[in-house]
């Protein structure tokens, strides 16, 4: 198994004590969480990877450690002259599952010819369970994400990367995607007004 570091940013509650994130989301709705995770991956996608413990940026200036794993992310993937990969999941995914699958795509695309690819992953509070309803929660906590989702797109916009990065969402990542694109708009249409 190869290291892959995967930087991440989160929308779940996390317990300092256990270094875990949950399966509920952060209140306010928008409130995020980043930082860096390393994952054990293998090229064959149908293998679960591993992933270790997060290290939180800065988590009593949550805001702050939200730039710092972004620009960290932006420059690794400048310096690899790479894609800088913006990855939501999808259902059925915890926290340390998201980031190790995250890792592993980016492992499996690589082999298949892809430049260097340096993700960051949005993993949103799934439930990280298959029953009905789990996704039925599921749907739900995506929805809520969308926020959360928005407000990363545009703290990365604000960066302005040199190259801009790739955006890449998994199933019901795409209702999250969808959420943020909404809440990205009302956010637009009322700073109009």
């Amino acid at each position: 198994m190869r290291e892959r570091l995967v930087h991440f940013a989160t929308n779940r509650i996390f317990d300092g004590q256990k270094a875990e994130f949950g399966f509920v989301p952060c209140d306010p709705p928008g409130r995020l969480l980043a930082g860096k995770i390393t994952c054990k991956v293998v090229v064959d996608p149908a293998i679960e990877g591993q992933a270790g413990k997060p290290v939180v940026a800065k988590s009593e200036a949550p805001d702050e450690g939200l730039v710092d794993t972004i620009a960290s992310w932006l420059q690794r993937a400048e310096q690899q002259k790479g894609i800088a990969l913006l990855f939501t999941h999808g259902f059925n995914y915890s926290f340390t599952e998201a980031a190790a699958r995250t890792a592993a795509l980016c492992e499996w695309l690589e082999a298949g010819g892809a430049p260097p690819i340096v993700p960051l992953s949005f993993t949103w509070p799934s439930n990280g369970m298959g029953s009905i309803d789990a996704y039925r929660d599921d749907q739900k906590d995506a929805e809520a994400s969308g926020v959360a989702l928005a407000r990363l797109i545009s703290a990365i916009a604000a960066l302005k990367p040199k190259r801009k990065p790739t955006y890449l969402a998994h199933s019901m990542g795409a209702r999250a995607t969808r959420c943020a694109t909404v809440a990205s708009s009302a956010r637009c249409t009322s700073r109009a007004s």
